[in-house]
């Protein structure tokens, strides 16, 4: 059986996105695994003398409302999707990595962080930050989607750069899932290239099993030309494949796949 592993730190953005978990684990026959992180929380006496930290009554708590959500995703999956519910004390980071590392889900859901503000942008999230910590294919939704049958996918690609079969195969093997269109979008200042028509070739290759298309948009920006062209072809999902900077240029410099996270309306699958 399929699994889902859903993050959540019960915000509303995350209760809207755990209701698209739940319908995409009906769609695809998934179970649900609803995770929660208690994160070490302190509390002062006035006289600041004395640090209080009742790590099992919190712990009842957190799981008393992920019962509660539990509950209420039953419902809305009209009791055809099986839940259970996690919760682990740590931060949140390590509680999700470890916690995808033991259980190997097909796929990890969190809510994204493109409508926060942007403080929270300049200080990183953790959302942002799985992208670059999990092999497993992570799915990021925004709070304005609205779950729908995925059928039409956008899959960004770097049609100038020598293309990784490899790890495009294993995006493929993750949107078998779905069953649904594969467009190839590569954002490109010169569609006459010729190498870039020489990795166009190598890339239907590859998608020779799928319904597909394969469509080289002149654009300066990526991010702006890929997510205009997605809309205006009625995308139902995008998906990037992440390639992780080097500790120095990731402090000044975001990548597409964080750019689309912040910018997207859409739901987004990261597949590193």
């Amino acid at each position: 059986m399929k699994t889902i592993l859903f993050a959540t730190d019960f915000s509303r953005a995350a209760s809207k996105a755990a209701n698209y978990a739940t319908l995409l684990a009906k769609q695809i026959g998934a179970k649900l695994i609803l995770l929660h992180a208690n994160h070490p929380n302190f509390a002062y006496t006035p006289d600041m003398q004395t640090v209080i930290y009742d790590v099992d009554f919190e712990r009842r708590q957190n799981q008393r409302k992920l019962n509660r959500l539990s509950a209420r995703l039953l419902k809305i999956s009209d009791g055809k999707v099986v839940i259970e519910t996690q919760i682990k004390q740590g931060f949140a980071i390590d509680v999700i990595v470890g916690s995808v590392e033991k259980i190997k889900p097909n796929f990890l859901i969190m809510s994204a962080v493109g409508q926060l503000p942007q403080s929270s942008k300049l200080m990183g999230s953790i959302a942002s930050e799985m992208i670059y910590k999990t092999k497993t294919p992570l799915i990021l939704i925004p709070p304005k989607a609205k779950f729908k049958t995925f059928e039409n996918i956008f899959l960004a690609i770097d049609i100038s750069k020598n293309i990784d079969a490899i790890a495009l195969q294993k995006v493929l093997d993750s949107l078998k899932n779905f069953r649904a269109v594969i467009n190839v979008v590569s954002i490109t200042e010169n569609s006459e290239n010729d190498q870039a028509k020489e990795y166009a070739i190598k890339i239907r290759e590859l998608l020779k099993d799928f319904p597909h298309t394969l469509s080289l948009v002149k654009g300066e920006n990526f991010v702006e030309t890929f997510l205009d062209f997605a809309k205006k072809n009625k995308a139902d999902l995008i998906v990037t494949m992440p390639q992780k900077h080097g500790f120095f240029e990731g402090l000044f410099v975001e990548s597409n796949t964080e750019n689309l996270v912040f910018k997207t309306d859409l739901p987004l699958i990261s597949i590193a």
